[in-house]
């Protein structure tokens, strides 16, 4: 006998953004329901959307499916897990579902590695009128007194030069409320 799920009314992200939490809250929810009427009807089948399930990684695999844009299994079972251990510890299970800010936010990984790049690209980015392909060219051309690796993309020096930028002006801002 199948048990009847209330929950064919999901609403999934639309495609090509990052899931919210509430968007990751649905299937944790629903394996956790899941998860609870098999500890008590041991041997029977969830019924979620018309289908039956026998094994919760049945039904995380449609999940992760039917999510949009689809996710793996992998990530299904991590916010699942994250949203478990938040209950457990009496912690709002929604704010542990929420992407973390990245501990490298605001840097540049290759030129915290190269500091001598990085100066150079600073002192070039100061000169006006220098442009991003400018500064790349004279940092290839350079390059062999700078480091004994190869020179970053051109892409991350772009990323750099925004990152340099965005941080003139937050310093332009404080003096200015200063």
């Amino acid at each position: 006998m199948a048990d009847n799920s209330s929950n064919s009314l999901v609403q999934f992200p639309r495609q090509g953004r990052k899931p919210l939490a509430e968007e990751k809250l649905v299937p944790c929810l629903v394996l956790d329901e899941a998860s609870e009427r098999r500890l008590l009807n041991p041997g029977r089948v969830f019924v979620y959307e018309d289908r039956g399930f026998t094994t919760q990684d049945q039904l995380a695999r449609y999940l992760a499916q039917q999510h949009t844009p689809p996710v793996s299994v992998g990530t299904i079972w991590n916010w699942l897990r994250r949203y478990d251990a938040a209950i457990r510890e009496g912690r709002d299970p929604l704010a542990a579902l929420c992407d973390q800010r990245r501990s490298d936010a605001n840097r540049s990984r290759f030129f915290d590695r190269h500091p001598a790049a990085a100066a150079f690209v600073q002192r070039r980015a100061a000169v006006n009128g220098a442009t991003g392909r400018k500064v790349y060219r004279e940092l290839c051309r350079q390059w062999p007194e700078v480091a004994a690796d190869n020179p970053p993309s051109y892409t991350t020096l772009l990323q750099y030069l925004k990152l340099l930028k965005r941080q003139r002006r937050a310093a332009r801002r404080a003096r200015g409320a200063a």
